[in-house]
């Protein structure tokens, strides 16, 4: 499926035509693209969040709020993963209001 697929299944899910993704839409590879576009869409698109005012405007709660939470985990990711995923080397997890638990503990932490 192209980009303009993802987000017709997203508008669908959306309007209640479709109740969700076909299955195993996110997993591996292919799967992380799709969930690449459609967060850059989200973001983008939806929400109208310009690219420099991600870290200040985005949380866990407003993406998970707009369906990401699933296909997130299906890859594995928490919010922050996902924003990196999606703007590779734009962000840092300290960039964000908020960090995953757990994020400062450890020798990286």
């Amino acid at each position: 499926m192209n980009s303009s697929e993802v987000i017709m299944l997203f508008h669908e899910i959306q309007q209640g035509t479709r109740k969700r993704f076909p299955n195993h839409y996110f997993v591996g590879e292919p799967g992380k693209q799709h969930l690449v576009e459609l967060t850059r869409y989200i973001i983008e698109d939806l929400l109208n969040i310009p690219t420099e005012k991600i870290p200040k405007q985005i949380t866990a709660e407003l993406l998970w709020k707009n369906r990401l939470n699933p296909p997130a985990k299906i890859q594995g990711l928490n919010y922050t993963e996902l924003i990196e995923l999606s703007y590779p080397g734009q962000f840092f997890p300290w960039d964000f209001k908020q960090v995953s638990n757990g994020y400062w503990i450890g020798e990286k932490g």
